[in-house]
């Protein structure tokens, strides 16, 4: 025991040493971002990210610990950037359009999705939905874009889930089509794979393809997460399910193509906000609403779409945790909130509801559904 209380004080020491020296490396940040401002730069350098990263990766021997190394400074440098967006945006209520959140490293699809939305955007990667959600919450990121739909294995639950947690807006959707390839190291062979790492979605919808191979198949944060895990490791016998973009990135071969099952793999992409919409052209809505607890109450708030002739492009139900067998209900619709029917169409559900949003009134993206 007396080991261990000695072994665990000289962690604390470091600790302690690096709380410090992250503390300076803020400063300089914070000199680097006075910088930025006079030259007019942008925070990300992409580059510049990833000469840093391999620089001190390829310094270690062991490959776990190279892994990790990797992952470490890479949150470390999510962490600057997110601090420099802070910065540059105290003096003014408005907050910067380049900072833009999505799930992932560089080239994964929520990363092609928010390039293909905001071309000029500065995109800064989260580990998780909640993240993206809890930065645009703070401030810290103007716009997060989400997968909520796939042709292929249907909504993305938690993406509903965490937008009545953080009450957010809709402000717009893109689509973008997906398309899985099998990633190795260069000269890799088909016969050399033993594991395949990717995001459970990708495995998922890859699945046809993968069941015809006895390799273990591990989940990882995303996509590109995987991609980039293959391009470090000194392992010969991994693989990885991402885009062609992250094969770009990362420097890997493409083994095999297209390797998802459904050849129309489509995944619709909501953009959120703090801010409302305001767009005279919207021509969708996203609607949350619960109903009172009784026979024909949802049959009833239904029956207002179809008896006012209003689309109805999706519904979906997620259970009220601190209500037992009750649900809050999202609904895609067609029309401008501004619309006299769609005002007196808004007005007959707020009756006929326990409780009502609009997320959203926004531009339909057509591409793809």
């Amino acid at each position: 025991m007396n080991r261990l209380n000695d072994l665990r004080k000289n962690i604390d020491k470091i600790d302690i040493k690096l709380v410090d020296l992250f503390l300076k490396r803020m400063e300089y940040v914070n000199e680097i971002i006075e910088v930025k401002k006079e030259k007019d730069l942008p925070i990300y350098d992409a580059l510049r990210e990833k000469e840093i990263i391999k620089k001190h990766v390829d310094k270690i021997n062991d490959e776990y610990l190279k892994e990790i190394t990797g992952k470490f400074f890479y949150e470390m440098m999510n962490l600057s950037k997110g601090y420099q967006y802070t910065l540059k945006n105290s003096e003014s209520e408005t907050i910067k359009a380049e900072a833009v959140g999505h799930l992932g490293k560089e080239g994964s699809y929520s990363y092609l999705a928010a390039k293909k939305y905001f071309e000029n955007g500065d995109m800064i990667s989260s580990n998780t939905f909640e993240e993206i959600f809890e930065g645009v919450s703070t401030n810290k990121l103007k716009y997060g874009v989400l997968p909520i739909e796939n042709t292929s294995t249907g909504s993305i639950i938690l993406v509903y889930d965490l937008l009545k947690k953080y009450n957010l807006n809709i402000v717009g959707e893109t689509t973008i089509e997906i398309n899985h390839n099998l990633l190795v190291k260069k000269g890799v062979k088909l016969e050399d794979i033993k594991t395949v790492y990717s995001h459970p979605q990708a495995l998922d919808q890859s699945n046809e393809f993968l069941k015809k191979y006895n390799w273990e198949l591990i989940n990882s944060e995303s996509t590109s997460e995987s991609a980039y895990m293959v391009s470090v490791s000194e392992r010969n016998d991994i693989a990885a399910i991402a885009s062609m973009e992250a094969a770009k990135i990362y420097n890997l071969d493409v083994l095999k193509e297209y390797i998802n099952h459904n050849t129309k793999n489509i995944t619709r992409f909501i953009i959120i906000s703090k801010e409302i919409c305001d767009n005279t052209n919207a021509d969708k809505i996203t609607l949350g609403f619960s109903v009172y607890h009784k026979p024909g109450a949802l049959y009833s708030v239904l029956g207002i779409f179809d008896k006012n002739d209003i689309n109805m492009y999706k519904l979906e139900s997620r259970p009220i945790i601190e209500s037992p067998f009750e649900y809050y209900f999202y609904v895609d619709l067609e029309g401008n909130v501004e619309e006299l029917k769609v005002k007196n169409i808004i007005e007959e559900i707020k009756k006929s509801s326990t409780s009502f949003k609009i997320y959203g009134n926004y531009l339909r993206n057509c591409g793809g559904f």
